[in-house]
C-alpha cells in the first residue's frame, strides 16, 4: 500500500467515526478530536481537470476531496483544514 493511502486509511479507521483523545508528550489531551474526510472525486473527473498535480495529491483527491483533520468537536477548533 502506498504511504499516503496507508496514512489516510489509519485516519479513517481511528479518527473519523467518533471523537477520541490524543496523546501529546505522553499525556492525554484535554480535548477530544475527530477527523472529517470529504468524499473523493472519481479518477475520470480528475483526469478531465486541466491541472498539473503531483501523484500524491491526485491520490488524496481520489480518496478525499478535502478534510478537517483533528478537529476539536467541543469548541470547533482544528489542527488542519485542507480545502480543495
Amino acid at each position: 500500500m502506498k504511504p499516503l493511502n496507508e496514512a489516510l486509511r489509519k485516519i479513517e479507521t481511528f479518527w473519523v467515526k467518533e471523537p477520541r483523545y490524543a496523546f501529546h508528550r505522553g499525556e492525554k489531551t484535554f480535548f477530544q478530536f475527530r477527523c472529517i474526510l470529504n468524499n473523493g472525486i472519481s479518477a475520470n473527473k480528475l483526469a478531465d481537470l486541466d491541472l498539473t498535480l503531483s501523484l500524491e495529491f491526485k491520490e488524496f483527491l481520489i480518496f478525499s476531496n478535502g478534510a478537517d483533520l483533528f478537529k476539536d468537536e467541543a469548541y470547533g477548533q482544528w489542527g488542519v483544514k485542507i480545502l480543495i
